[in-house]
């Protein structure tokens, strides 16, 4: 049975730095109350709220900033698939009308952009277009690897 997770539980692959961030905000937050506090009680108290604000503010806006970025690749989805349509059918092959799309569309300051430029890294790197494909739904996705809606094993 599947473990449900807290919205604001960090993500797996979160790095050490961001950890140690947020580790480092919750003890911040921790000894302003400590300092804030007039006596015992209301400095433990103050103590335990700054840690928990300090812990749990960069983790809300980090999901927040996560959640808004995704919007808006989905928003950008269509219109770049469209020309990926129009690439290929113009007679480029799928990793150059990645390439170009994913130029173009960075330029206009798209996130979307970003991302297609990346993977088209990775494929001239020698990555295969399915192992760049997957690098990047890991590095985007807010549950990992593995959607929870995706049941089935991935085509070879």
């Amino acid at each position: 049975m599947p473990t449900s997770r807290s919205r604001f539980a960090p993500h797996k692959a979160c790095s050490t730095t961001t950890r140690s961030r947020t580790i480092g905000a919750a003890l911040a937050g921790a000894i302003v109350g400590l300092i804030l506090g007039k006596n015992a009680a209301t400095a433990i108290l103050y103590a335990l709220m700054g840690g928990a604000v300090g812990f749990l503010a960069p983790l809300y806006y980090i999901t927040r900033r996560a959640r808004m970025r995704q919007t808006a690749i989905a928003r950008q989805l269509s219109d770049v698939l469209d020309l990926l349509v129009v690439c290929v059918e113009a007679g480029l092959g799928l990793f150059e009308a990645i390439k170009i799309v994913g130029i173009e569309t960075r330029r206009q300051k798209q996130e979307i952009g970003e991302e297609l430029s990346l993977v088209a890294s990775e494929i001239q790197a020698g990555s295969s277009l399915g192992q760049a494909l997957r690098a990047r739904r890991c590095a985007t996705s807010p549950s990992g690897p593995r959607s929870k809606t995706s049941s089935r094993s991935p085509r070879r």
